[in-house]
């Protein structure tokens, strides 16, 4: 009678072994295999098909284990320091194409800059017009572009988490900084692996609190980060929905 229901024969519920008989619940604990797959087939013909199960949200969020962080949500600022909706999209769409076609199209670092941020570059960079190496952004390097297209894939993604982890015991965001993350941003490969997107989503949340705690320095500063913000949250898709 176990196996009456058609609907067992089929799929992950057919039976892996056949028992005939009764269980004897009154002989204590079963003796053997075969009792004992005859109490399971017992209790599970008395199981429904559907359980649904009356959680409680406020229940589970005290009982959260340590071992998952409290993330705090992605900060909100005054309306007044937020982009125009047309300027973010002009925007994204301006960064697409950079990424698919323009990109090799820029010789020359100060072109870049340009591009990048509207302003001239400073001389730092060695007497070939080339930075010697990318970890010299300690010293105040920029990016320069045959630095950046001579890296592959992994490089790209391991520089720009550095610099994503590089912010966190700052308050601001530098204009070299912010040219880094553009920069490695608009070479980085897609889709992003799962550490990369996760430090993408980090780098939206720390310049969104610096937005909404208004220790930015100017408006420059908010443009790098109202742009910065605009890369990680719409381009790369990690804005709140």
């Amino acid at each position: 009678e176990y196996y009456s229901d058609s609907s067992e024969g089929e799929g992950l519920r057919k039976p892996a072994l056949y028992v005939e008989g009764e269980p004897d619940f009154d002989s204590g604990p079963p003796q053997d295999g075969f009792e004992f797959l005859r109490r399971v087939r017992w209790e599970e013909a008395r199981c429904e098909r559907v359980k649904v199960a009356a959680v409680s949200a406020s229940k589970l969020c005290c009982e959260q284990t340590a071992y998952m962080p409290d993330i705090p949500p992605i900060a909100h600022c005054d309306p007044e320091l937020l982009p125009l909706r047309s300027w973010e999209a002009e925007f994204v769409s301006d960064f697409s194409k950079l990424r698919l076609k323009k990109l090799p199209h820029f010789r020359d670092r100060d072109a870049w800059r340009v591009y990048c941020f509207g302003t001239e570059s400073r001389s730092s960079d060695n007497d070939n017009g080339e930075t010697s190496d990318y970890e010299q952004e300690h010293t105040g390097q920029l990016p320069s572009l045959s630095t950046l297209l001579s890296m592959d894939e992994v490089s790209r993604a391991t520089l720009l988490r550095h610099h994503i982890s590089w912010l966190d015991d700052l308050e601001n965001l530098a204009e070299e900084r912010a040219l880094w993350l553009y920069a490695l941003s608009a070479v980085v490969d897609e889709p992003l692996d799962l550490d990369t997107s996760a430090a993408v989503r980090e780098l939206l949340r720390k310049c969104a609190l610096i937005r909404a705690s208004r220790n930015f320095r100017g408006e420059r500063e908010l443009e790098m980060l109202n742009i910065i913000i605009t890369i990680a949250g719409n381009y790369f898709g990690q804005a709140d929905r």
